[in-house]
């Protein structure tokens, strides 16, 4: 049971920090696209 617990914990932490990284790097997109666009 502890092992189940573990690689829930595991695969959250896991989805949590993919799912920052895309927003970020979507983020950092979008700025670029839009500072372009004003330039």
């Amino acid at each position: 049971m502890q092992s189940q617990y573990t690689y829930l914990a595991i695969s959250l932490h896991f989805w949590s920090w993919f799912q920052l990284s895309f927003r970020l790097s979507f983020g950092s997109a979008m700025f670029i696209r839009s500072v372009s666009v004003t330039a």
